[in-house]
Formats: structure tokens, C-alpha cells, sequence
């Protein structure tokens, strides 16, 4: 407490001092900046590389002209959506790294100008934000590279303003109680405010060197916490979108600490981090989209991010889906990432000819915090077929009712899918409360949050239990079959005694679901769940055909038990959920009866694939 309150005292009197010292430092010697990822070595990699690589010379051009139209854009408005500024300070962010990026790239005045201007547009709003903090780790975030990145073309004036803003606004805010809980937090919260704030005092480093190395220290302390969520394996518990998020922030602190401190102070080396690029890598299926699960969306694009910790693994094979973005994606759709200006930054690193598919089709994350494992016939999108089982629990950060879910795709085509999240501001204004995580909590009874919506199972039509959690038994791969298996009994603890699935790629031709159950001492209902946006028709009480995209799905379930197919559309419960127009629920219900063992076995067999059987043992034998 002592160390905070002297800290707060030096940035007040800092905020007065500012000018002052900035013109006597100004007449004293030139500041060695830029001191922020983007040093003068890494401008000179960038330019090597434009001229060798026409993949990086298309993205270079791309930013150039990118920034040439922000030039033409009206200045940034501070404007409040909900209870988020976030969308202002990512523009912010996106605006000030192209232009400060094009500046340096081509000498051109026009440029830096326009970035001053970003720059102090945004010092002039009256605060940033700090009930949701992230909106101030961003806006912060962006005037350090800024100003670091374009020291020597602001004029002194400039920069005070600029200093002052990122002081007052942004690194002061962060030392109140009611604004820095996320310091404490395990998740992407951390990552994005840390980079923020430490960023923000490197930069200002000559005017606050004592003041900056308390804020390094705080942060190579803090960070730590979401840091060890990555162990063992890289698995990042928040999914593919989130892990674009919170990675990228991170390897920001990382490199900044890299480039002006010289020293990660051993970050790198928590277990799990360099290694979570394999996590990225296979959570691509063979359409080209992630294996989104909780609050993810489904995307799948190029993260920078990828490319800085390729380097730290000196293993091109790392960036394999990456290329395939870098080449695939359009100009127009890469220059809205706000952070694909660190793609080239970090990617020149690498000599994208020497990018080759990964050896292994199986991937696995048995003990990490939200289990996960990844399969596939080949490593070529559009080809073949894939899927990928999550296990872990409702009462993680951005978790839904979703443990047991699974994707399946064939080509470009996602057979079984995830309808990933509501509109956080549209539910936030009915007054729910999104964030709840008690058993009956608001959240669950949103479709898309509770299990009803997920590839997973109900019992008695009831949510699983918050505090349950699906553990991963085994994974890996044997002739020919490619396999997972949870034990999801904790989840159901209050219906059944004994729930395991297995999971499995079967002669790299069809998906098995296999669940085995015990039931509890009360009979219950099963309901075995697929969602889709397949058109689906009821063959049978055992059999039902998807069709989409000119390809058709068979299938099949096999159990002793009695059941009954049915395809429903995804209705939501109120007029402010998102609609889920053309999406269907596959549902096959069972009664179970008391005491009693059982096996339900659902094949998805892709078309030409009806006959492919063999005999399937027990889970316990995988």
C-alpha cells in the first residue's frame, strides 16, 4: 500500500512537472526512441523482407493504403455504447499503429500529422473510461506506440499533451481500488491492462524512469496469473477469439520488455506459453473456422500474435493456418484487425517459404484448465474431415453450459456447430445480468448460454451443474482411429451416476459420439444434441439426413434403448436473442431406467461413408 500511494503521488506531481521536464530534456540530447517493438533493427527487417516476400509486400501496401484513407476519416468521437468505450479506443489503437506504421515505412509527413491529430483528439476526452477498465488498457495502449513510435515528429507541445493524457487518463486510473481488480484476475482482463499501463510508462520512461520500473515490476508480477492459465500444453481456457485477444496483449508486454529492457524476466518460460501456438493452430478445422466454444465467435484469421511466438519456437510449421490467412484473406478484411500491424512486425521474421503442415493430425490439452483435443484426416482447408471436444466447466471466465460439445466439419462444410454468444451491450441493457454464474443464474436461461444449445447432453431437460466439471481421461491416436474421451459424470452428478463420452475420427472417414451412461437411482430422460444449420430430415427414430452445400450427413444412432429422432428449429426465449434463423436442434430422446447401463453411439457418416463400420469397444479401453 505504501509503494502505491507514493507511486500516485509522483505521477500527480509528474502530471505538473511534465512540460517542464520534457522541454529541458528536449534541449539536453535527442531520446534514443523508438523504444516499443517497432525499434530500428525491426524497421529494417521489414524492409528486407517487403522487397523478398510479395505475401508481405501485398500487406505492407495494404496498410500504406489503409492509412491514406483514415487520413480522409472524421477524428474519433467519444462515444459510449452501453457501458463500453471500447470500440472508440480500438479504432484509436487500429488508427495510430497504421499511421505511425506508414510514417515510418515511407517518410511521408502526412501521415505522422494525421497520427498527432488521433492522438491528441483522444487526450482531450474527459476520461477513457475506467469503469471498464479494457477501454483505458487500449486507448493507452495506443498513444505509447505513438509517441514512442513517432517521438521525434511530434512537437514537444504535442508530446506533453499526449504524456500528460496517457498519465492523467490512463496509468493514474489504474492505482484506484474500484478500477484495478483485473490485476488480481486470471484472465484476458490482466493481459490487456497490463499491456496498457506498462506500455504506456516505457514510453514515457525518460520523464518517469523510477515510476516506470515500479509499473514493470507490478506487471511482470500480475501477469503471471493469466500466464500459468496456459499450462500445461498452450490450451488457452477462453477459447480461440479470446486467446486472440489476451496472447496478443501479452506478447505486446512481452516484446515491449524484450526490446527496451532486454529482459522478459523469464515470462516466456512459464509452461505452457510458447507452446499454446500449437493450441491456435489446431483449433482450426478443415472449413478454414475455429473450434469456437463458450464466448468465442466463429473466426479464423491471421493473429500476429502466431507469428512472434513461431520465432520464439524457432518453427515455421507453427505459422501453417496463419499463411493460409495471410494468403487467402483479402486486403480489405486484414487492414480492420487492429493489431495486424504487428503481423508484419513480428512475421518478417520468418521466411514464410519454409512454412510447412504440421506431422501429427491428433492435438491435445488432457489437463489444462478447459480440456480440449483436435483431429483430422489431412492439414489441407477444404479437405477432409475434422472435429474437436471440449471438456471443463460452466464456471470458467467467458464459459457456457457447453462441456461435452464438439464441432465436425468436412471441407468447407461444418456439419455440427457452436452458436457462440449473445450481443453482451443488447443483454446488458434488459438489465440482465450477463455475468452471473450461480447454478440458476440469468445467464443460463439465454439459449445460447445454457446446454440446451450446445452438441452436448440434458438429463431431464436441466442444466448442468455449474460446479461440475469434464475431465479429459485420455487422448491420442491409433491405426486408424483418432480418439478422446471425457468423464462428464460431475456435470450430471444430480441425475445420473455415471456419464463418460468418447470422441473419435474413425478411418479418417466419419465421427463417432459414443456416450456411456449409468443411470442414477431414479429413471430419467436423455436428450442427445446436434446443432446445425444443415437442412435436416427424419429418416427414422434412429437415423436422420443433413443436407448442405450439395453434400449430405447420415446419421445414425445405435443403442438398445428405446428413442425417438427429432429436428426443431432453434427458437430463442424472448425477442432480444439473436434469432438463429435457419439453424435446427437434432435431438434423440431416451429414457433411461433406474440402475441400469447404457450405450449411445451416434455415427455423423459424410456421404459415401454409410458402410464404413467396425466394432467399437468400450471407452475405457481407448
Amino acid at each position: 500500500m505504501k509503494n502505491i500511494l507514493i507511486l500516485c503521488t509522483a505521477l500527480i506531481m509528474l502530471c505538473t512537472m511534465q512540460a517542464k521536464a520534457e522541454t529541458e530534456r528536449a534541449q539536453e540530447k535527442k531520446q534514443n526512441h523508438p523504444y516499443l517493438i517497432f525499434t530500428t533493427e525491426v524497421e529494417n527487417n521489414v524492409r528486407e523482407a517487403i522487397k523478398q516476400n510479395a505475401t508481405w509486400k501485398s500487406h505492407h501496401d495494404a496498410i500504406i493504403a489503409e492509412a491514406g484513407k483514415i487520413i480522409d476519416e472524421p477524428l474519433l468521437v467519444r462515444k459510449v455504447t452501453g457501458r463500453r468505450l471500447l470500440s472508440v479506443s480500438r479504432e484509436c489503437l487500429r488508427r495510430v499503429t497504421f499511421l505511425a506504421y506508414a510514417y515510418r515505412m515511407t517518410g511521408e509527413k502526412r501521415f505522422a500529422q494525421r497520427a498527432e491529430k488521433e492522438m491528441l483528439n483522444v487526450s482531450g476526452f474527459f476520461n477513457w473510461n475506467s469503469s471498464h477498465f479494457l477501454d483505458v488498457g487500449e486507448m493507452t495502449l495506443a498513444l505509447a506506440f505513438g509517441y514512442d513510435w513517432l517521438y521525434d515528429q511530434l512537437p514537444i507541445e504535442s508530446r506533453n499533451t499526449i504524456a500528460n493524457a496517457m498519465v492523467n487518463l490512463g496509468i493514474l486510473q489504474s492505482f484506484f481500488v474500484k478500477n484495478s481488480s483485473w490485476l488480481h484476475n486470471e484472465n484476458n482482463w490482466n493481459q490487456v491492462c497490463n499491456a496498457g499501463m506498462t506500455l504506456g510508462a516505457m514510453a514515457l520512461y525518460d520523464t518517469m524512469p523510477k515510476d516506470a520500473e515500479l509499473l514493470i515490476k507490478r506487471a511482470v508480477e500480475s501477469v503471471k496469473l493469466p500466464m500459468e492459465a496456459y499450462a500445461p500444453d498452450g490450451a488457452y481456457p477462453e477459447g480461440y477469439t479470446y486467446w486472440g485477444y489476451g496472447t496478443t496483449f501479452n506478447v505486446f508486454l512481452l516484446d515491449a520488455l524484450r526490446t527496451f529492457k532486454g529482459n522478459m524476466y523469464d515470462l516466456e518460460k512459464i509452461p505452457g506459453f510458447l507452446q499454446t501456438c500449437d493450441f491456435v493452430q489446431n483449433m482450426i478445422m478443415s472449413d478454414g473456422l475455429c473450434m469456437n466454444y463458450g464466448d468465442c465467435g466463429l473466426v479464423g484469421r491471421f493473429e500476429p500474435a502466431m507469428a512472434w511466438l513461431a520465432v520464439r519456437n524457432n518453427d515455421p510449421t507453427k505459422l501453417y493456418t496463419q499463411k493460409y490467412f495471410l494468403e487467402k484473406t483479402p486486403a480489405e478484411e486484414l487492414v480492420k484487425n487492429r493489431t495486424m500491424v504487428f503481423g508484419l512486425l513480428w512475421g518478417t521474421a520468418l521466411n514464410l517459404d519454409n512454412v510447412t503442415a504440421p506431422a501429427a493430425k491428433v492435438w491435445a490439452s488432457p489437463k489444462a484448465k478447459n480440456p480440449v483435443a483436435a483431429m483430422r484426416s489431412t492439414w489441407t482447408i477444404g479437405k477432409g474431415i475434422s472435429a474437436a471436444i471440449k471438456g471443463g466447466t460452466p464456471s470458467g471466465p467467458h464459459a457456457h453450459m457447453d462441456a461435452g460439445t464438439f464441432v465436425f466439419s468436412e471441407g468447407n462444410t461444418r456439419w455440427a456447430i457452436d452458436l457462440g454468444p449473445e450481443d453482451y451491450n443488447s443483454i446488458e441493457q434488459q438489465g440482465i445480468d450477463l455475468w452471473g454464474r450461480k447454478q440458476h443464474a440469468a445467464r443460463w436461461q439465454l439459449l445460447r448460454y445454457g446446454n440446451k444449445s450446445h452438441n452436448t447432453l440434458r438429463f431431464d431437460d436441466s442444466e448442468q451443474l455449474v460446479n461440475g466439471f469434464a475431465t479429459m481421461v485420455t487422448a491420442g491416436e491409433k491405426p486408424k482411429f483418432s480418439y478422446a474421451v471425457l468423464d462428464m459424470s460431475s456435470l450430471y452428478a444430480d441425475k445420473v451416476a455415471s456419464v463418460k463420452r468418447g470422441f473419435a475420427l474413425v478411418n479418417d472417414s466419419y465421427l463417432l459420439v459414443r456416450d456411456e451412461i449409468r443411470a442414477g437411482q431414479k429413471a430419467t430422460n436423455l436428450t442427445w444434441n446436434l446443432t446445425t444449420k444443415a437442412q435436416a430430415r427424419v429418416v427414422n427414430d434412429k437415423v436422420v439426413l443433413l443436407k448442405q452445400d450439395g453434400k449430405t450427413l447420415r446419421i445414425e444412432l445405435e443403442t438398445k434403448a428405446k428413442a425417438k429422432a427429432k429436428v426443431t428449429a432453434a427458437q430463442t426465449n424472448s425477442t432480444y436473442e439473436r434469432s438463429n434463423e435457419g439453424v435446427s436442434f437434432i435431438t434423440f430422446d431416451l429414457s433411461l431406467e433406474a440402475n441400469k447401463d447404457y450405450t449411445v453411439q451416434v455415427k455423423l457418416l459424410p456421404q459415401g461413408g454409410y458402410k464404413r463400420n467396425q466394432k467399437i469397444e468400450s471407452v475405457d479401453n481407448w
